[in-house]
């Protein structure tokens, strides 16, 4: 990333900003969750009728995210460096949430969650991430009892009226998002080919078997359509492995989650079809919770008040799966300009021996220009900030890989990749409300598998998440900081 035309930032003495944030998803990955400081969670979030046999714990979020943030804060660099041979790179010798390594009187390498300089009138200034050349070292990663994961992650840049790192005197100007992946060393855990050159590879086996159907969620979306949604619940956590103090697992890594959904009118104890798509999410490393995709819209005569529906989702081949529903949410995040603008190439974290990036870094779209400030790369422009954390994961040429083999979480009943189902459904009716919405009441839902146990449950049963909340969008309650993500 680079910046110049810097007049309206130099003449009223702001600074520049540069905030490295991690994924931080508490329970819902419909609530934007990126952090650049871990704090303890200041309410109980839960699953109600959490069904997964190893349960997260507000304690356990804090101590992988503060074990990730550790890493980075040791390991990855911010590069900043004034390309004007005629001026100094200006910024504070001293500054809270930053180290600072001075390289030349023209650059400077900022490690931390944030950290400021100060562009002059003609500034022309590149920004670059890096990792320290220990840390690609395994002997380094086994003697910090590195857990090799994935880190979702984004830079952030802002104007700043200080470099205190409290003000709250911020404007936000881009983010660009990266996923950045420590490779397991062959031999600890089923890899994908490298085809002999330099390139990442991913765990073959899938673990995300543990899946279930939440609530079913209904809503206008304009004078002709409903919009669908429906929630999975899903399970990243199982038993890393371990070698030479370096240990890992498929749950590590970043998964696709994503079947075919299908939409019936039940009649008479038959079914009819109305409707197919495909829908999911990428499942983050350690995350226990609903799981939200794009959803699907239908026609307002498709559905009726009175009327008993059931929605069935099957789940046999992940990578060819989600190679089906990425290509509709490629055309839709390219296609709707007032959704999200078209996706750009960024720079990369070099290629490391042990530290690997995944191939393509995509970047949010554009914003309208401030202060004189131009930049290489293209900013935020009303996009959901949700649909952020997706874009590490498009136009990606090596990820996901080929899954051979899809296990339950212990590992323990595996099924050649298109020999495994997970088939999951929910039945319930549908009523107009007084201020004609519809209220979407569950009957009852089951789970089939030849990986996972066979479960029924009841309307009582369904999972929900519980935030203490009677509206979980209440960001303000939830103590979420839009700054964090801005």
């Amino acid at each position: 990333m680079s910046l110049e035309n810097c007049q309206g930032v130099a003449n009223s003495d702001n600074y520049i900003m540069l905030g490295l944030a991690l994924e931080n998803l508490i329970l819902v990955n419909n609530i934007p969750g990126f952090t650049f400081i871990p704090e303890e969670e200041n309410r109980d979030c839960r699953l109600k009728n959490n069904p997964f046999e190893r349960q997260t714990s507000k304690e356990s979020r804090f101590d992988n995210l503060q074990r990730k943030r550790d890493f980075f804060d040791k390991c990855l660099l911010i590069q900043v460096t004034e390309l004007n041979e005629n001026i100094g790179l200006d910024y504070p010798k001293e500054q809270p949430g930053c180290t600072i390594t001075k390289r030349s009187q023209w650059s400077v390498d900022f490690t931390g969650p944030f950290c400021f300089f100060k562009p002059k009138e003609k500034s022309r200034i590149s920004v670059h991430l890096d990792l320290k050349p220990e840390c690609a070292d395994a002997n380094f990663l086994k003697k910090e009892k590195t857990i090799l994961s994935d880190y979702n992650a984004l830079l952030n840049t802002y104007i700043a009226g200080d470099a205190t790192g409290t003000s709250a005197d911020l404007t936000a100007l881009t983010t660009t998002n990266f996923r950045f992946s420590i490779t397991p060393p062959k031999g600890l855990i089923n890899l994908s080919d490298d085809f002999g050159v330099d390139r990442p590879v991913w765990p073959t086996t899938w673990k995300a078997s543990d899946i279930y159907m939440g609530e079913i969620e209904i809503r206008d979306l304009d004078e002709d359509s409903y919009e669908i949604n429906t929630p999975l619940v899903a399970n990243s956590i199982c038993e890393n492995k371990c070698k030479d103090n370096l240990c890992t697992s498929p749950c590590q890594y970043s998964q696709p989650v994503v079947g075919e959904f299908t939409l019936y009118e039940v009649v008479r104890e038959k079914r009819e079809f109305l409707h197919l798509w495909y829908d999911g999410s990428v499942l983050s490393p350690e995350f226990q919770g609903l799981l939200y995709g794009k959803g699907t819209t239908v026609s307002k005569t498709l559905i009726e008040s009175g009327k008993t529906y059931q929605i069935e989702a099957v789940f046999r081949e992940p990578d060819l799966d989600y190679s089906y529903f990425i290509g509709a949410v490629q055309n839709e995040l390219q296609f709707s300009q007032n959704y999200i603008g078209p996706l750009y190439e960024s720079g990369l974290i070099n290629t490391l021996p042990e530290i690997e990036t995944i191939g393509k870094m995509e970047n949010v779209p554009e914003i309208p220009l401030i202060q004189n400030l131009t930049f290489e790369n293209k900013e935020l422009d009303g996009l959901p900030l949700v649909l952020a954390s997706w874009q590490s994961k498009l136009n990606n040429d090596f990820w996901p890989p080929y899954f051979e083999k899809m296990c339950d979480q212990n590992g323990t009943n595996c099924k050649e990749s298109g020999e495994g189902f997970i088939k999951v459904s929910t039945t319930f009716t549908l009523n107009k409300t007084d201020n004609e919405k519809f209220e979407v009441k569950m009957l009852s839902g089951k789970r089939e598998s030849n990986i996972v146990s066979n479960k029924n449950f009841n309307s009582d049963e369904i999972v929900k998440y519980d935030c203490g909340l009677d509206n979980v969008s209440d960001l303000d309650d939830l103590g979420i900081d839009l700054g964090d993500i801005l």
